[in-house]
């Protein structure tokens, strides 16, 4: 008796862990994946003429990536110019654009 007993728990405990992972296994294949734009974010003081404070102006006026700052036109450079700080002028002066094509450039392999 003690035998059939054995059997039926030794049955249930390989059930149990069966379904465990044919579930973990079903999460992880049926899990939605949910991707909001371009996750990755580039270290923007390595522009020069970008430091701290002005990356932390950047990040707050959406441009985290070199990408991001290698894409401005004319008219959002003066836009974005007004925003960030007391020299309007800095962005064509110290060739913030340019840099940043070539830091996407190195980084990810990619002309801009």
């Amino acid at each position: 008796m003690w035998y059939l007993c054995a059997q039926m728990i030794l049955c249930l405990l390989i059930a149990a862990i069966l379904g465990f992972l044919i579930g973990w296994l079903l999460r992880g294949l049926f899990k939605k994946q949910v991707v909001v734009g371009d996750l990755r974010e580039d270290d923007l003081k390595l522009v020069v003429g970008i430091g701290p404070v002005f990356e932390k102006r950047l990040r707050e006026v959406g441009i985290k990536t070199f990408k991001q700052l290698a894409e401005l036109t004319e008219e959002e450079i003066e836009r974005l110019s007004e925003k960030i700080g007391p020299f309007p002028e800095r962005i064509q002066r110290e060739n913030w654009v340019e840099q940043a094509k070539a830091f996407h450039y190195q980084k990810y392999g990619e002309r801009i």
